[in-house]
């Protein structure tokens, strides 16, 4: 993981004379909605065995993180459809509501549902799209390596904005905000790309 210190080369020219401390709220905080509305922090979770006879589950997530979404889940190696509970009827899981495929079933940011009842020894692994926590001393190093210079920009157009700051500038905060823009917009559209890629791949082999 990269500490939000990685990132003071990037920050601390523009903003002299700012406590580490309100660079690193800055940097949480633009870390927070950077990953949020991108999903571009992707990692799979450790796969797991399934014990018989239950279907509900929680999520195993990363220390200092929290869960944006489940983006794609396989069953004994087998993709399945992975699914928002807000999509289904309501009371979709006490209706006896039947799905025509195996499906993982995103109920909130804690837990999940397999469709079918998994057998004993299932093994299940998750792709998820997560962000930092408010108490996150950084993120990871793909993160880092990919992203940096955006979150960078979210966190300095916070900082440029302060109100009656030696370094206050809200010329530079709205340029800042709009790089920031667009690189969330960037990375979100690479991610989409990625996972149509594995969608299409899915439907054509599958």
């Amino acid at each position: 993981m990269k500490h939000w210190s990685s990132f003071y080369p990037l920050i601390i020219p523009d903003v002299p004379g700012c406590p580490d401390p309100m660079v690193n709220l800055a940097l949480v905080s633009a870390a927070r909605e950077f990953c949020q509305r991108s999903g571009a922090w992707l990692e799979w979770a450790d796969t797991f065995d399934a014990p018989g006879g239950t279907q509900r589950f929680d999520f195993d997530l990363p220390s200092q993180t929290e869960l944006v979404a489940a983006k794609r889940a396989t069953v004994d190696g087998n993709d399945v459809s992975v699914l928002g509970s807000a999509s289904l009827p309501p009371g979709w899981d006490q209706t006896g509501f039947t799905f025509d495929k195996r499906a993982l079933i995103h109920i909130d940011f804690t837990e999940f549902v397999l469709y079918p009842v998994p057998s004993s020894g299932t093994k299940v692994s998750i792709l998820m799209a997560l962000k930092p926590d408010q108490t996150a001393l950084g993120v990871s190093d793909a993160v880092f390596t990919g992203h940096s210079e955006v979150i960078a920009k979210g966190a300095l157009k916070r900082l440029l904005s302060q109100p009656n700051k030696p370094y206050t500038d809200l010329n530079s905060a709205a340029i800042a905000n709009s790089q920031f823009e667009t690189g969330v917009h960037l990375a979100a559209n690479a991610v989409f790309r990625q996972a149509s890629v594995v969608e299409r791949r899915v439907k054509k082999w599958g």
